[in-house]
């Protein structure tokens, strides 16, 4: 980072964890990432990360796939989830 006050591609791209998403993080497509821009990337990005769910279910797992899965329909949907996540 050469301490100008803003970011180029070039160095959005050789941080960790923001390779590639240069173009996101520039808003107003200036080709600058100023401080502004990348508060507000980092923060989507938390509430984005915050809402995600990761659900594992291994073969053992099948009679509780089934127990989640109210309407049988063989997905889970965010009601089914909801639920299953208040037992």
């Amino acid at each position: 980072m050469d301490q100008n006050g803003y970011l180029d591609e070039k160095e959005v791209n050789a941080a960790p964890g923001l390779s590639g998403e240069f173009k996101d993080i520039d808003r107003d497509a200036d080709g600058k990432v100023s401080p502004a821009e990348l508060e507000a990337f980092v923060l989507e990005r938390g509430k984005a990360n915050a809402s995600r769910l990761l659900l594992q279910v291994s073969d053992d797992g099948r009679i509780y796939f089934s127990m989640i899965d109210s309407d049988h329909d063989g997905f889970l949907s965010q009601r089914e989830l909801q639920a299953a996540s208040n037992w």
